[in-house]
């Protein structure tokens, strides 16, 4: 021990030998923990194990503590929690704290020993109570949970500050996170900075991590990112998963450290590499994104599988659409559904609708109009505004679930309000025409008007036709003309033909025939009967294009077949005329 001498632990075990040769059981106790430690000697846990049973033999205490200890780790022997705990007991019984201790938590456990808390709270506090400062912060823990004795914060709090004074680091970070959660109080977070400090300083990464935490906020602490920063690297450096996603955020967002996406990237990773499920989708998402790191659609795939298999639904529906498209793997639809239908299987809103669109329209999937509306109804429920929408129209039609426009209502204001587009355009639907809500025309144009905002083609085709006819805002043409060149400019034929309409008319814009003619074309050509009506009867006048018959009557012959009853009553005419 170097206590009243110089330490040498060659020449203590060669007194200790010597004593133990002549019996001295003591000295047979200590040899063997230094065989069983290897200090002085080479480590040889069978001598340790012989030496301990000779001096326990002749009734020594230690003894006794220490083949316990051999039995309860399994070190040169079988583990026996059983034979520890005998062990453990007679040792108590000679007055070990420290057996007192272990058997305690023997009893906490039920390992070797009847699983009884209340003997264990015994054990616990009768070390304790001769200072042995474990014990003292395990009664702490049993007073805090209320186990084998009745809950008692107070009490926690008193045989913690003991274990804290006693030099125990883990009692010192239990009685800061106890002062932190205690209360908001300016004096308690002080208190709790006090003893995380004291924890941290004693190499605690939990403390380490909690004192970073509180100089990022100022709670009991000025507040100072600089050591927050500090802090959490040691921690983050001692492997605390919380401390490494905190320096990820920090460099991020330049807190406390000069900005930057490489280092949160590396904190990033090296929590990922420690199994943090978060961290592994982060990762997965900088790989797919080139977040701080070179894009790699390959290592995205990779890190998203091993979100996916710590059993993220998120990380499951990116690996889904990571499948769909081939990024970084082998295109494969059917395991991109398995994925899907994993997610969903765990409750993941957008999986569960995606599964449900694979219902209702047979996809790889057999078709199932009940299967898919359950799907829309369990994500609706998790507020998921995508399916809000889906399941509002299997409500509104009947499709896999009984009709209840009510109800409908009810989904797309909630999905509407949530900034769903196309939830907002089928409202806004009902309220031009009253349907389930009592007509409205200004709320169907303000809710096209949010939608159209959001970039719905549909939408924005709709809010045109009301600053065209003046429902629900004031007439416009000009506007009608903007709204409906945003909804052609995404392909929307309808919207091509309203436009085509309107500078065939020159309202809102300055007339112009051949453009009228170009816009009726390409819509008649995405199959829209309108259009192909409107082309007709541009061939037929000469509108913009050659006046030509022929052509006029094969558009009007289209948009009859599409369902154009104008076209059929100009057909039906011209075959009565030729007859």
């Amino acid at each position: 021990s170097g206590v009243g001498a110089k330490a040498d632990p060659a020449e203590a075990i060669d007194w200790f030998r010597k004593a133990a040769a002549q019996g001295n059981a003591a000295a047979r106790s200590n040899l063997g923990t230094a065989y069983r430690e290897g200090v002085g000697v080479e480590k040889n846990a069978t001598e340790a194990l012989n030496l301990y049973k000779a001096a326990a033999d002749d009734y020594h205490t230690d003894a006794y503590h220490n083949l316990g200890l051999l039995y309860l780790a399994g070190d040169g022997v079988e583990r026996d929690y059983a034979e520890a705990a005998a062990w453990f007991r007679k040792a108590v019984d000679r007055g070990s704290t420290d057996a007192a201790c272990r058997l305690a938590y023997l009893h906490h456990e039920g390992l070797g020993a009847a699983k009884n808390l209340k003997t264990a709270a015994y054990l616990y506090r009768k070390a304790a109570e001769r200072g042995n400062a474990e014990a003292a912060h395990a009664l702490g823990c049993l007073f805090s949970a209320g186990e084998g004795v009745r809950r008692d914060f107070a009490e926690a709090s008193k045989w913690y500050a003991k274990a804290a004074k006693l030099g125990h680091v883990p009692a010192r970070h239990d009685l800061g996170v106890f002062y932190q959660t205690l209360s908001k109080d300016r004096d308690r977070q002080k208190e709790a900075a006090r003893w995380h400090r004291e924890a941290a300083a004693g190499g605690d990464a939990d403390s380490r991590f909690e004192l970073g935490s509180l100089y990022a906020t100022g709670n009991g602490v000025k507040r100072d990112l600089p050591k927050a920063v500090r802090w959490l690297r040691k921690a983050a450096n001692q492997g605390h998963v919380g401390a490494g996603r905190l320096l990820s955020a920090f460099y991020g967002e330049g807190l406390g450290v000069k900005r930057s996406a490489e280092k949160a990237a590396f904190w990033c990773r090296k929590t990922a590499e420690r199994g943090d499920p978060a961290s592994l989708f982060e990762l997965a998402d900088r790989y797919a994104r080139g977040k701080g790191v070179m894009r790699d659609p390959e290592k995205a795939a990779v890190w998203f599988q091993k979100a996916a298999d710590s059993g993220d639904a998120e990380a499951m529906c990116r690996l889904a659409k990571i499948h769909l498209r081939g990024l970084g793997v082998e295109k494969d639809e059917m395991k991109a559904i398995a994925l899907f239908a994993e997610a969903a299987g765990l409750g993941n809103p957008e999986a569960l609708t995606v599964l449900g669109k694979l219902y209702r329209v047979g996809s790889r999937v057999e078709q199932n109009m009940e299967k898919a509306a359950e799907c829309f109804g369990k994500a609706a429920a998790k507020d998921f505004a995508p399916a809000q929408h889906e399941y509002a129209m299997c409500l509104m039609s009947g499709e896999g679930v009984r009709e209840n426009l009510a109800e409908a209502v009810y989904w797309l204001q909630n999905a509407a309000a949530r900034d769903s587009a196309p939830a907002q355009n089928s409202l806004a639907a009902l309220y031009l025409v009253g349907r389930g809500v009592e007509p409205d025309f200004d709320r169907a144009a303000d809710l096209w008007q949010r939608a159209a905002k959001r970039g719905h083609a549909e939408a924005r085709l709709e809010l045109g036709a009301c600053y065209l006819r003046g429902t629900g805002v004031p007439e416009n043409p000009r506007k009608a003309a903007f709204w409906f060149r945003e909804a052609a400019g995404q392909g929307l034929a309808k919207a091509k033909h309203a436009l085509g309409a309107l500078y065939s008319k020159g309202l809102g814009v300055k007339r112009d025939l051949p453009k009228a003619a170009g816009l009726f074309r390409e819509a008649a050509e995405q199959g829209d009967p309108d259009a192909r009506f409107s082309l007709g009867r541009a061939y037929e006048k000469g509108l913009g294009v050659d006046r030509d018959l022929k052509l006029a009557m094969e558009w009007y012959a289209k948009a009859a077949a599409s369902g154009n009853e104008e076209a059929r009553k100009i057909l039906k005419k011209r075959r009565e005329e030729n007859e």
